[in-house]
């Protein structure tokens, strides 16, 4: 499953190998639209004759098929990790009670916090500030490892491997300078218990 923002629809859109509607897609397309799109390095990609549904928020709501998305890199919208909609799959595709491994892979993260006695200061500029400069995108990968790792721990069927490292500071991803960084960062995930663990489970 890999995400893709799109311009014309508002929202990220979810692309996954199993699905039907998604096996006429190029490997090179999805990988593409997911992680070669990033406004700040190479633009948007135009797909036009992409099909998808706009749902609206009619009671009940009216499902409009659409064509055409102007695809940004996945990171542009606040579902880029992936954790929470394949937990929905699962229960979607009834596989809550069959053994399922789930791999999520990051690219490197440097972890958000701000210590209560700076935070109880925030002004109210301070907090708009914060809110226009997406928020929300901070929380979703933190809060969806949360949710993942609670339904794991209640369903031990279903095993959770988050293959991720903390970084030091905030790369660009075009930083050449750093490249050991990233190097560094692979190796302790390679070494880790839970690598072997995963290597162990498949």
């Amino acid at each position: 499953m890999t995400t893709a923002y799109n311009l014309a629809s508002h929202r990220t859109h979810f692309i996954k190998s199993y699905d039907p509607h998604d096996q006429a897609i190029r490997i090179a397309d999805a990988i593409a639209w997911s992680a070669l799109s990033a406004a700040y390095y190479f633009g948007k990609i135009n797909v036009p004759d992409y099909p998808w549904a706009r749902i609206d928020n009619d009671t009940p709501p009216n499902t409009l098929n659409e064509t055409g998305a102007s695809f940004q890199d996945g990171g542009q919208g606040t579902q880029n990790c992936t954790l929470d909609f394949v937990l929905t799959d699962i229960l979607a595709l009834g596989w809550e009670h069959d053994e399922v491994i789930i791999i999520s892979l990051g690219t490197g993260s440097k972890t958000k916090h701000t210590p209560y006695d700076e935070a109880k200061g925030i002004s109210d500029i301070g907090q708009a500030i914060k809110f226009i400069a997406n928020q929300a995108r901070d929380e979703s990968t933190t809060v969806q490892e949360m949710a993942a790792r609670y339904i794991c721990k209640q369903r031990p069927n279903i095993q959770l491997f988050r293959l991720d490292y903390e970084s030091r500071e905030d790369y660009d991803l075009d930083d050449t300078d750093h490249v050991s960084v990233y190097e560094d960062g692979a190796q302790r995930i390679i070494n880790s218990i839970k690598f072997n663990e995963l290597v162990a489970a498949i």
